[in-house]
């Protein structure tokens, strides 16, 4: 353990300072507060430190991802709120419907409208369900 330790120490005394990064005391000692956090991690590998120029090229990364991630929640909003150009969407019946089929239609149509869109009462309703029925099994 000594030998690494020491050997981890000239490595890092090689090492070039990250600019306005922390200086040490004079004598090279650690200082109380720098003591007890390397008797903490003796014997435990030290994740490798990213290097200066490695930050700077991560950031720039993300921030090319970030962009082209917002441009393209924004290219599909747009697409989005255009309207409906004749042609797209929906395909029109081939054949032209009867008086009979297009009341059907409306009728179907005004039945839909009037359904409640509660779907908290519907997983409300589930729930209770789902209760009732492990209850009943445990009688």
């Amino acid at each position: 353990d000594a030998v690494a330790n020491r050997a981890a120490v000239d490595a890092a005394r090689k090492r070039k300072p990250p600019p306005g990064g922390q200086q040490q005391n004079p004598g090279g000692q650690p200082s109380k507060g720098q003591q007890g956090k390397q008797g903490d991690t003796q014997g435990q590998p030290q994740p490798p430190q990213p290097s200066p120029e490695a930050s700077p090229q991560d950031a720039q990364q993300q921030a090319r991802a970030d962009a082209a991630q917002r441009q393209r929640m924004q290219d599909a909003l747009r697409k989005q709120q255009q309207p409906q150009q004749p042609g797209q969407g929906q395909p029109q019946p081939a054949r032209k419907e009867t008086a009979e089929q297009r009341e059907r239609r409306i009728a179907n149509q005004a039945q839909l409208q009037r359904v409640p869109d509660d779907p908290g009462a519907l997983l409300r309703t589930k729930f209770r369900l789902e209760h009732e029925r492990r209850e009943g099994g445990r009688q």
